[in-house]
């Protein structure tokens, strides 16, 4: 029978204090995250709803001067346009309660006037426009057309008459320093600075000397003059822009030259603006130092103890060092060995295509036979390697798990990781890496064999594509749409998307006309056109004979939606087959949009009901799903 070795003092010792240390680790380390977590978790939500009251109250006071405006376009709608002495009494009126500078009513045809009698045209106006179609905007800053050239802010409402149908536009401007004093309130006066800017980082309104300017060119675009400054939370300028885009609050912390700046970002509510509130980091820390100063004094305590438990667990072991220098040369032995082992396996994959790497964790060196230069074309370094600069970037990750820095025991691990040879052209291999580690668990080298399996994997992909893809046209084929589609509403659930249902108007006259081949011709150009209108990663597939169907991923509002639908109709207008290119091909839209709740059935039915309507509607239009469209049925 085996006599268990008696364990030393030493050993005893360590296993006390490395119980009591983790114990102690443990508990500040969960202190100190949970206390930090927490102060920061307590700063952002007391910097976001200082944020969002001053765009409340913003918000607040356009919505109540868009109230304003659209009841005296209703009064309008009722009295008829015509009556300019209604329009000029009531404008003048509204002017003094409302404290707009210039009100101004348009025909459909832009033709207006404004509260002082003068007669001008704003067709070209965007504002205008919108509120043609129903809308009611806000414009950013710019000169007015009026002979006095002011720097205005102009808000537009349609004008319907009785029977609900749109007949002109009212609009109301502000000065400048009319639209600056919406911005003056209490909560502002705890800010460093107050930005109001829209989605390209201009700034529209700003705080300034104390004050609030609107329209300054002059103003150094946000996001320009946030790339010169360093984010301290690992935030990046591009997080600021997204956020912005997607109309979501953001807490950054960003360092101006000495200084540290809590900026909040928070949705305006007009425009795709956002408004963006700078605080002094010490200002806001300094109700969380007492916090802060009782957790390094905790730090401080486990240090010294730490030190102190350290320094006896030093002086026992200098006593067996004799010990641990047995262990030391046995060690060594055994890494000749391995050494020897591994100059074999060497020599063996030498005259193979095998490629074969050595990477040694402990000296940080990287050593690989020569059919790494001879196959890729390339000599890796120990770096570049473990940065994974040669390997194709969605693989990056798999290849990471396989080396030093994630690996802690010994095992052998298998990925498929493409690699780039010095053309350029991205090769598939099957990389077997065994990891060696020491008697104490660290990694200290790493040997790998890479196996082409470039043309296997090849195979497989054109088979799966070939097995997605409608053959005539090239996009996809109807199974693999509807489950790209049911895969798209999960993961872009809350998100506003489109559905869009595509038929070809007439291909059976086309077909019975020009013959079949001129059909296919057409099918064929009419999805390239489909094809080339839309961005790579909505989804465009063929769903029928002469049906398509699209899916739109983050679409911001149903008037962009329109802008892309008058764009694919546009190009109709150039699209022709038959043997000399006279014969139209155009077709009809029907579209719905969505945040992600409904199924994909449900969609379809929603779009092919709105198809529907843009058939019975004419051809080569479209129709946007609303409820009322069933009811109408």
């Amino acid at each position: 029978m085996t006599k268990k070795r008696k364990h030393t003092r030493a050993e005893q010792t360590l296993w006390v204090f490395a119980v009591l240390a983790v114990f102690l680790a443990v508990a500040v380390l969960n202190y100190n995250q949970k206390t930090s977590r927490r102060v920061n978790e307590e700063i952002h939500a007391t910097l976001e709803s200082y944020a969002q009251q001053q765009a409340d109250h913003v918000r607040t006071v356009l919505s109540g001067q868009f109230d304003s405006l659209g009841a005296f376009a209703s009064y309008l709608g009722q009295a008829g346009m015509e009556d300019t002495e209604t329009f000029l009494n009531a404008a003048d009126a509204i002017r003094q309660t409302q404290e707009f500078y210039r009100i101004t009513m348009a025909d459909l045809d832009g033709n207006g006037m404004t509260n002082e009698g003068i007669q001008r045209n704003i067709k070209n106006l965007k504002e205008f426009q919108a509120a043609v179609k129903g809308e009611q905007t806000i414009s950013e800053p710019f000169i007015s057309s009026i002979e006095d050239g002011y720097l205005c802010v102009l808000l537009a409402v349609p004008i319907k008459n009785p029977q609900g149908e749109i007949t002109g536009v009212l609009c109301g401007s502000y000065t400048a320093e009319q639209f600056g004093t919406l911005f003056l309130h209490d909560n502002f006066e705890r800010n460093d600075a107050s930005v109001l800017i829209n989605g390209q980082g201009d700034v529209i309104v700003a705080s300034k000397d104390e004050e609030m300017v609107v329209g300054d060119k002059s103003l150094e675009n946000i996001y320009e003059k946030t790339k010169n400054e360093a984010f301290l939370d690992g935030h990046s300028v591009e997080d600021m822009q997204q956020a912005a885009k997607n109309q979501e609050k953001l807490v950054s912390l960003i360092q101006e030259g000495e200084q540290e700046y809590y900026v909040t970002q928070t949705p305006f509510g007009y425009n795709g603006w956002t408004l963006l509130s700078a605080m002094k980091r010490g200002e806001v820390d300094s109700s969380y130092a007492f916090v802060r100063t009782y957790a390094a004094r905790l730090n401080i305590a486990f240090a010294v103890s730490f030190l102190l438990g350290f320094l006896l667990i030093f002086y026992l072991f200098r006593t067996e060092r004799k010990a641990l220098r047995a262990q030391t040369q046995k060690l060594l032995e055994e890494k000749e060995k391995l050494e020897v082992s591994e100059e074999r396996f060497r020599l063996l994959a030498r005259d193979s295509d095998v490629l074969v790497f050595e990477l040694n964790n402990l000296d940080h060196t990287l050593e690989f036979n020569e059919n790494f230069e001879k196959i890729l074309g390339i000599k890796p370094d120990y770096q570049s390697f473990l940065d994974g600069k040669w390997v194709y970037p969605d693989d990056v990750t798999a290849f990471s798990r396989i080396l030093p820095q994630f690996s802690s025991k010994k095992g052998v691990m298998t990925r498929n990781i493409r690699f780039c040879n010095f053309a350029g052209v991205y090769i598939w291999f099957s990389v077997l890496t065994s990891i060696f580690a020491d008697d104490r668990g660290r990694v200290v080298r790493i040997l790998g064999k890479m196996m082409n399996i470039d043309e296997n994997m090849r195979e497989k992909e054109a088979l799966r594509l070939r097995a997605e893809t409608d053959s005539m046209t090239g996009l996809y084929n109807k199974m693999a749409t509807e489950e790209l589609v049911t895969h798209a509403l999960r993961k872009y659930k809350g998100s506003v998307c489109a559905l869009l249902i595509v038929d070809m108007d007439n291909l059976k006259r086309i077909n019975d006309t020009l013959g079949h081949t001129q059909g296919d011709r057409a099918i064929v150009r009419f999805a390239d056109a489909l094809q080339r209108t839309f961005r790579s990663t909505d989804i465009v597939g063929r769903i029928g004979g002469d049906e398509f169907m699209v899916f739109l991923i983050n679409v911001q509002s149903s008037h962009q939606l329109i802008l892309i639908l008058d764009a694919i109709v546009k190009k109709w207008d150039s699209l022709y087959t038959g043997e000399k290119d006279d014969y139209p091909v155009h077709g009809s839209i029907g579209a719905v949009m969505t945040n992600g709740s409904e199924n994909f059935h449900e969609l379809y039915r929603k779009a092919d009901t709105a198809l529907y309507k843009a058939k019975r509607s004419g051809k080569g239009g479209y129709a946007l799903y609303a409820p009322e469209i069933e009811e109408k049925e």
